[in-house]
């Protein structure tokens, strides 16, 4: 996996720069979730348009959509 350039963006998910959603994703993108999220209750993320945010528990989200979980963050 790889952080999509700007230009693959909305080429690749649909949706634009900084409203891409952690869910409703076309079946070629996979999803990757920082481990770190897991320790909230609660986070924001995309929702499907810019300036638009969905609140969701992150842990909610891992058993739902079966992200690869990974250490991205320091």
């Amino acid at each position: 996996p790889r952080l999509a350039k700007l230009g693959e963006v909305v080429e690749k998910t649909g949706y634009p720069v900084g409203g891409v959603p952690p869910i409703a994703l076309p079946n070629h993108v996979k999803l990757v979730v920082d481990e770190s999220l897991l320790k909230h209750d609660r986070v924001y993320g995309g929702g499907g348009e810019d300036g638009v945010l969905l609140e969701f528990n992150p842990k909610e989200l891992v058993e739902l959509v079966k992200p690869l979980v990974a250490k991205l963050t320091k």
